[in-house]
C-alpha cells in the first residue's frame, strides 16, 4: 500500500466487494506491521511436537508469528488430520525436520455458486504442518518446531528435541527505558548496549540465557543461581578430560571411595555418538542404548550424532580416535559413594566459591547423579550439602539420555580444589542400590577473580615437565635444564633417529669411565672410539662380550684372544709341524683339533673313505714355539674298520683346525 487508508462510510453510501475486502485489508495489514516491529518471528506457545503413531506425529495446540508478522494458530477443535503429519513415505534411519508456516485456503464448505462462478463466503486461515528431510532456512518464512529421528524401521523415535524451536519475543527500541519489574521466561536478546545503573537482582528472573551482542556495563552488582557466558573460556582444570590417558582399563587420575568401579568406555557405547560414515553399518545397533563399540548406532550420513555432530573422541571430521568416556557401576553398599576427578586447581581461595562444571551424562540406572561440595561423601542422602543433582528422570527425558549438565556450583574454603572441595556422588536404585552412569568430556572453570590458580606451565612443572621461560629448554624431572632435553632419571624409548645432518656425536656417559668415549654415527657406519669408521661397527679398543654369533666368513688379521693369550690357526695336521706364535711364553698349552674337510670329499680318499678320528698334542719347543705331534685314525675301504696314522707316516694328511689355549 502507498499510503496508510482506511475506510469512512456515511449514509447512503453505495458499497461494493472492494470496500469490504479493503476493510479486511487495513486491519490485516496494521496488525502484521505491529508484529513484525514489536515483536521478533518464532513460537509464542504451545505447539508442542509429539509421537502419535510409530510413523506420524502431532502438533498440540499454539501460537507462533513468521517473519511477516503472520500468526500461526492452532486450536483444540481443528480437524485431527490438520495437527498431524505422516512420515511413512521418508527412508529409514534418517533425521526430519517438523516446521509450521501460515496459509489461507477455501473450504467447500464455505462455497457459494452464483451463476456459472463459484465464490466463498469465508477465507480460512489454516496451520500448514509439513515434515522435510533437510533443515530449514532461518528466516523465519516456516518456523522449525523439532527435529525427529527415524529408526532402522523407518519408526519415530521416542526422544523428539522441541528444544531446536526459535521462541517470539519483544523488540524493545533503542533508548527505552522500562518502569517497574522485567520477568523474561526465555532469551533476552540485546542487539546494542545494555546498560544498569542500580543492582541487577530481583526483581529481574533470568532462567534462561542472555545474549549481548555488544557491550553490558553494570554500576552494582550482579547476583545469580545460572550461567553467565560469554566469548572466551577459562582452562579447564580437570586433567585427561578426554580419558585417552589410561592406567590399565580406567582414565588415569579418576579416582573412588566405595564400592565404584571406573572404565574407559569407547564413545559408541550408549551411543555418544556414532561412526562417521555415509552407510549404515551392517552391524548397527537398533537403539542407542545397545550401542558398543562392536555395534555402534548410526546416526545418519556423515552425522556423530546431537552431541558431538561431526567431530568426535573416535573418528569424524577432523578429530580424535583415542578418546574415551567414563563408565561407572557399582552400589551404595560402602560407608560412601564417591568419583573424584584429576583436578588441576591449587589456589588461594580465601572464602566459598563458585566453579562452573559441564559435562555430558547418561544414567542409564540408578536414581540420581550430584556434583558439588561434599557431593556423595556419605550415603545419607538427605544430606542438606550434597551438592547438585540431576535425576534419572531428566537423563531420560534428554536428547538420546544424554543430559548436558550445566551448572555453577560451589565449592568449600579450601586452597587445593578437589577431595570434598568438589566431587561426584551417585544414588543408586531404591531396590538394590545398583548403578550405570557414563561421563564424557567433564570441563571445570574457576570464576572467582578474587582467587587465582597457577598457570599451565607451573602445573606442569609441579608435575615434572618444566620448559623454561628464558632459555626454551626441557627438563624432565629438573627445573632448570641446562641443554635442549635434559632428563633426571632413566629414558626408556622404542627407537632413536638423528637429523641425518652426518657426523652425530653422543656422550657415553655411564657407559664407559673414560670422559672422551663417543658414539659416532657416519656415512651408515657406526664408530666406537673413532669419529670415521669405515665399516658398519668399527671399535678403536677392546670388545667384551658373552657371546659372539657369525653367520659369514670372519677375515681375522691379528689374532683372538681368549683371556688374553689364544690363539687359532689353520693347516695340516703332519709329522714334525712347527707352529709359530706371535708372542713369547713359558706355559703349557693344550691343543683342540678338528677337520677342515670331512666324509668323502677329503684329500686322497677315494670311495666313501672317511677320517675316523684325530688326536694331536703339542710340546714347548721354545718360548716361540711348538712342535705338533698328530696321529689319526683314517678309513681307506668300504669295509675297513680304519687303522692308525701316525706321525711317521706322510702319505695322508688332512687338513684341520687347531686352537691352542693355556692351561
Amino acid at each position: 500500500m502507498t499510503e496508510i487508508k482506511r475506510l469512512n462510510y456515511f449514509t447512503s453510501q453505495f458499497l461494493v466487494e472492494n470496500d469490504f475486502e479493503d476493510e479486511q485489508a487495513y486491519h490485516r495489514r496494521m496488525r502484521h506491521l505491529h508484529n513484525r516491529s514489536l515483536h521478533t518471528w518464532g513460537v509464542v506457545e504451545g505447539l508442542e511436537v509429539i509421537k502419535s503413531g510409530d510413523k506420524q506425529v502431532s502438533v498440540n495446540s499454539g501460537l507462533a508469528i513468521d517473519s511477516n508478522g503472520k500468526e500461526i494458530v492452532v486450536i483444540d477443535e481443528q480437524p485431527a488430520e490438520i495437527k498431524t503429519v505422516s512420515l511413512s513415505e521418508f527412508e529409514a534411519g534418517i533425521r526430519i525436520y517438523i516446521t509450521i508456516g501460515a496459509q489461507d485456503v477455501e473450504d467447500e464448505q464455505d462455497s457459494y455458486t452464483l451463476g456459472s462462478e463459484t465464490k466463498y463466503t469465508r477465507t480460512t486461515e489454516r496451520p500448514q504442518l509439513e515434515a522435510r528431510s533437510t533443515e530449514p532456512g532461518d528466516d523465519g518464512a516456516v518456523i522449525l518446531l523439532a527435529e525427529i529421528q527415524l529408526d532402522t524401521n523407518g519408526n519415530v523415535e521416542d526422544n523428539i528435541d522441541n528444544s531446536v524451536r526459535r521462541l517470539a519475543s519483544v523488540n524493545i527500541p533503542p533508548g527505552s527505558t522500562l518502569l517497574g519489574p522485567l520477568t523474561i521466561g526465555e532469551k533476552l536478546t540485546v542487539s546494542g548496549d545494555f546498560e544498569v545503573t542500580g543492582n541487577v537482582n530481583a526483581p529481574l528472573n533470568v532462567t534462561s540465557n542472555v545474549t549481548i551482542s555488544e557491550n553490558l556495563t553494570v554500576d552494582g552488582n550482579i547476583r545469580t543461581s545460572g550461567m553467565i557466558t560469554g566469548s572466551s573460556m577459562p582452562p579447564n582444570l580437570i586433567r585427561n578430560s578426554y580419558m585417552n590417558i589410561l592406567d590399565g582399563n580406567k582414565p588415569a587420575g579418576y579416582t573412588t571411595q566405595g564400592n565404584v568401579t571406573l572404565e574407559a568406555a569407547h564413545p559408541f557405547t550408549k551411543g555418544f555418538e556414532g561412526p562417521y560414515v555415509g552407510e549404515k553399518p551392517a552391524n548397527a545397533a537398533d537403539s542407542v542404548d545397545d550401542a558398543t563399540e562392536e555395534n555402534p548406532y548410526w546416526f545418519g550420513r556423515s552425522n556423530k550424532g546431537a552431541r558431538i555432530k561431526r567431530g568426535g573422541l573416535a573418528g569424524g571430521w577432523v578429530s580424535f580416535n583415542d578418546g574415551r568416556i567414563l563408565k561407572i557401576t557399582g552400589d551404595n553398599s560402602g560407608e560412601s559413594t564417591i568419583v573424584y576427578f584429576p583436578f588441576d586447581g591449587q589456589g588461594n581461595i580465601l572464602s566459598k566459591k563458585y566453579v562452573h562444571f559441564k559435562a555430558w551424562l547418561k544414567i542409564s540406572s540408578g536414581k540420581q547423579v550430584k556434583f558439588g561440595e561434599n557431593a556423595g561423601l556419605s550415603n545419607n542422602f538427605a544430606h542438606p550439602h550434597w551438592g547438585i543433582g540431576i535425576t534419572k528422570e531428566q537423563s531420560d527425558n534428554a536428547p538420546d539420555g544424554w543430559y548436558r549438565v550445566d551448572l555453577v556450583i560451589p565449592t568449600s574454603e579450601v586452597t587445593k580444589l578437589g577431595g570434598q572441595s568438589f566431587s561426584m556422588g551417585i544414588e543408586g536404585d531404591e531396590d538394590d542400590g545398583l548403578f550405570e552412569v557414563y561421563l564424557a568430556l567433564p570441563y571445570l572453570a574457576n570464576l572467582d577473580n578474587d582467587s587465582w590458580l597457577p598457570s599451565v606451565s607451573d602445573m606442569l612443572s609441579r608435575d615434572g615437565l618444566t620448559v623454561h621461560p628464558t632459555s626454551g629448554n626441557v627438563g624432565i624431572g629438573t627445573t632448570n635444564p641446562s641443554t635442549k632435553l635434559e632428563v633426571d632419571g632413566t629414558v626408556k624409548a622404542t627407537k632413536f633417529e638423528g637429523d641425518g645432518s652426518g657426523l652425530t656425536g653422543i656422550s657415553a656417559g655411564q657407559w664407559s669411565n673414560g670422559s672422551s668415549n663417543r658414539i659416532y654415527y657416519n656415512a651408515g657406519n657406526v664408530g666406537i672410539g673413532t669419529d670415521n669408521p669405515t665399516e658398519k661397527l668399527e671399535v678403536d679398543g677392546t670388545v667384551k662380550a658373552t657371546k659372539l654369533e657369525v653367520n659369514e666368513t670372519v677375515n681375522i688379521n691379528g689374532r683372538i684372544l681368549r683371556n688374553g693369550q689364544d690363539f687359532s690357526k689353520a693347516g695340516y695336521a703332519s709329522h714334525n709341524d712347527i707352529v709359530t706364535v706371535p708372542w713369547g711364553t713359558t706355559r703349557d698349552w693344550n691343543i683342540f683339533v678338528s677337520p677342515r674337510v670331512m666324509g668323502l670329499e677329503e684329500p686322497r680318499s677315494e670311495g666313501d673313505n672317511a677320517l675316523l678320528k684325530i688326536e694331536c698334542w703339542a710340546i714347548v719347543n721354545n718360548t716361540t714355539s711348538w712342535k705338533i705331534h698328530a696321529r689319526y685314525k683314517y678309513k681307506v675301504s668300504q669295509n675297513s674298520d680304519g687303522r692308525w696314522f701316525d706321525e711317521n707316516t706322510r702319505t695322508v694328511r688332512p687338513l684341520v683346525n687347531y686352537i691352542l689355549i693355556p692351561r
